[in-house]
């Protein structure tokens, strides 16, 4: 497998901007995963996430009020499908609980798919594919390919129980599996509505699962002061942001 040279010398590569990883290390099967893993025992004690969360809810706030009529353009589009088809009918807001920092919580989004093959698909429910495997409704399959259905979870960030950038917040499941494999940073800081994960999303990365590339996130933030962790959200959601613009949504 070819590694790209910005990746031999532990810089960042396209979909990883922001990043360093010199947290990274090549393994035997040429792919990369996390140099030093965390434990069971690890607390995040440095203090330069305040910053971060103080910033999260202000954005939050502000994006909610500029994004009203997308919000607004979004919701009464799924409205007008449940009018004339039926089988489109359900909640504007999809809720499903997901884990941040340790602990659960109920994410939203939009609600994408349809209702009516819920008995059947009700093996699903504790996978963090339930929802990409669902048949999509015709305004969710235009809603989803730019991420629109997303944006609910502005209220999870100004809510506190989610920041911008962050590892992905898995259901309960996949969460304890992980934890159990040695995987620690959806348990040590909250789940984000973008990531390493969402930024390479049709780019493509060298590591060896998603969970290595949101341990390295983890460490970076540990090794950076207040101001590069900012440094390094900014990077990661201009990143997203290119995925988003080239319509690589679910």
């Amino acid at each position: 497998m070819h590694i790209p040279r910005t990746m031999r010398e532990g810089k960042s590569i396209e979909g990883m901007n922001g990043l360093d990883l010199r947290d990274a290390i090549q393994l035997p099967d040429g792919l990369y995963g996390v140099r030093s893993a965390f434990s069971s025992e690890d607390v995040y004690v440095r203090d330069n996430r305040k910053l971060k969360h103080a910033l999260d809810r202000m954005l939050a706030a502000l994006f909610l009020v500029l994004l009203s009529p997308v919000l607004l353009i979004c919701a009464s589009g799924i409205a007008l499908e449940a009018l004339v088809s039926p089988r489109s009918r359900g909640p504007i807001l999809y809720k499903q609980t997901r884990i941040s920092a340790g602990r659960p919580f109920e994410l939203l989004k939009f609600h994408t798919f349809y209702l009516e093959d819920d008995a059947a698909l009700a093996h699903l429910k504790d996978t963090t594919w339930f929802i990409n495997e669902r048949p999509q409704t015709v305004w969710g399959r235009v809603v989803r390919k730019f991420y629109l259905d997303e944006l609910p979870q502005l209220f999870n960030i100004l809510k506190g129980e989610m920041s911008f950038v962050g590892p992905r917040p898995w259901p309960r499941k996949q969460f304890l599996e992980a934890v159990e494999r040695g995987y620690h940073a959806m348990r040590l800081i909250k789940g984000g509505v973008c990531g390493p994960v969402q930024a390479t999303k049709g780019v493509g990365h060298c590591f060896r699962t998603t969970l290595e590339m949101d341990e390295v996130l983890v460490r970076n933030y540990l090794s950076r002061s207040a101001l590069g962790v900012v440094a390094v959200d900014l990077a990661v959601v201009w990143a997203t942001l290119k995925t988003v613009m080239r319509a690589q949504g679910l």
